[in-house]
């Protein structure tokens, strides 16, 4: 169990939020770096206003805070994270149009192996989300931010939804050879405003592709359309590569149905047919 973290304080949550300009992603998602003390990282995301909210939109948070905090320990300038897994749990319903507050902390280091797990507050400073991420040391120079005048994040305007950004297309004809479980494939083409510091797409954005890939997979099953994804396991495979025209599918499948749960797994596959990324969630319609 992870425990709740000890210097929770509203008076911290409702502190102004300035920054450096980072990278496009951050201002596609509204995701704003708080604070970093040491290994400890703190990230404010405000939540879309005209799409319901989902686990997938606080990976957003949940991977930037984690990445964060584990950059503490990297061993020197030449040197950078590359995010292996993520993994998400959603603990309380999501108000479209609020905001978030993400902690992240490292919990391990092994060698070149880092783990952090973090904790989503929303404004009542309520428990919402619990996630764990585990990095890499990679032997690349780590991205910096271009100079710039900081800005100020206004509550009010929160972003609209990124959907649009991740480029997934309509379901393209033809399934899998088993009946039983027919995948549903989309093409996807990520736009420059997804890119993170890493010049690649950022590992939160693509949970939003992998949800709605899921998503799919349910609709062609009949499954409940009130179900939420309350728990998500990523792994990222290889970087995505951004744009039209990159030969990019997102294949998704319902691996089970039931009165209570279902459960869908979502890819995305290059030109290549190599695996880039993948996923398992789990949709439900909790009482949250």
């Amino acid at each position: 169990m992870i425990e709740t973290m000890p210097d929770m304080k509203t008076a911290e949550l409702q502190a102004p939020l300035v920054h450096s300009p980072r990278h496009p992603a951050d201002e596609l998602t509204g995701c704003r770096l708080h604070a970093t003390e040491s290994d400890e990282a703190s990230v404010h995301l405000p939540l879309p206003h005209d799409v319901a909210p989902s686990l997938s939109h606080v990976a957003v948070a949940i991977d930037t805070a984690a990445g964060e905090a584990a950059a503490a320990h990297l061993p020197n300038r030449g040197s950078a994270l590359r995010t292996l897994s993520l993994n998400a749990q959603l603990t309380a319903s999501l108000t479209a149009g609020s905001w978030l507050q993400v902690y992240g902390r490292v919990r391990a280091v092994r060698g070149r192996s880092i783990v952090a797990s973090t904790e989503a507050f929303d404004a009542a400073g309520d428990l919402v989300a619990l996630g764990t991420c585990r990095f890499v040391v990679i032997d690349q120079p780590r991205s910096t931010s271009s100079a710039g005048s900081t800005s100020a994040l206004d509550r009010s305007a929160v972003p609209s939804s990124w959907d649009a950004a991740l480029g997934l297309g309509d379901a393209l004809p033809g399934s899998s050879a088993d009946s039983g479980n027919p995948t549903t494939v989309r093409s996807a083409a990520p736009q420059a405003s997804t890119d993170n510091a890493a010049s690649m797409v950022h590992g939160g954005v693509l949970v939003r592709a992998l949800e709605l890939g899921m998503h799919s997979a349910l609709g062609r099953a009949d499954a409940d359309p009130q179900a939420v994804l309350s728990d998500v396991a990523v792994v990222y495979h290889r970087p995505v590569p951004l744009g039209a025209g990159n030969g990019v599918q997102a294949p998704s499948s319902l691996r089970r149905t039931g009165r209570t749960v279902s459960v869908a797994a979502a890819a995305l596959v290059g030109p290549d047919q190599k695996l880039l990324t993948t996923a398992e969630g789990i949709f439900g319609s909790f009482d949250m």
